[in-house]
């Protein structure tokens, strides 16, 4: 049974490879420009993405899969939020900025000092992903349609279609975040920016 698997699977990638047209390597995939893997593959040289985060600052944070118990620390454990900017296509973190009340004020803001780095670099971007919370105001959005960017909002409850900018978080926390005690929000900027 796997022989005439193996044999009719010889057969079918020999097939495959004689309908290539004369001058193109034979075996690359045919990319129609109305096929939806074209088009993915085009947007996402020119998109980005942001997310909001939250982390643990202070004496209790998890250092290497170990709870340190602290009973009692003059300084209580803070919640740090960030927000930060990703390219899809190189998977660079842009900007970084940490707060611990974040706003839409702060966070419109932050798009417009992005805007304003990607501007002096010369790079113009087209799509721009976002999830749903509620601090990606209209402003927000506002401040990249200005630019000719259009906004693209995630579904709800769904972090899988903003996959890259999960994995980077979850990347963040466990290589980086996860091993250290963040002492307190410079230190926090300083540990993310390297």
């Amino acid at each position: 049974m796997k022989l005439a698997h193996a044999e009719g699977l010889k057969r079918w990638l020999h097939a495959d490879h004689r309908r290539d047209p004369p001058g193109r390597p034979s075996g690359l995939p045919h990319l129609d420009p109305q096929h939806p893997s074209a088009f993915q593959t085009s947007a996402i040289a020119t998109a980005y993405a942001a997310d909001l985060a939250t982390i643990l600052e202070g004496p209790c944070e998890l250092n290497s899969g170990l709870r340190l118990l602290y009973r009692r620390h003059p300084r209580p454990r803070t919640r740090a939020r960030l927000i930060f900017f990703i390219e899809l296509a190189t998977r660079q973190i842009l900007q970084v900025s940490v707060t611990e009340h974040p706003d839409g004020d702060w966070v419109t803001q932050q798009a417009r000092n992005l805007c304003w780095s990607l501007e002096t670099v010369g790079v113009r971007p087209t799509i721009f992903l976002r999830d749903l919370d509620s601090k990606f105001s209209t402003r927000f959005d506002a401040v990249f349609a200005s630019e000719g960017i259009a906004t693209v909002r995630t579904p709800y409850r769904t972090p899988q279609a903003n996959g890259h900018v999960e994995r980077w978080v979850g990347s963040a926390r466990r290589e980086c975040l996860d091993w250290l005690l963040i002492v307190n929000r410079d230190h926090l900027e300083r540990v993310l920016d390297e």
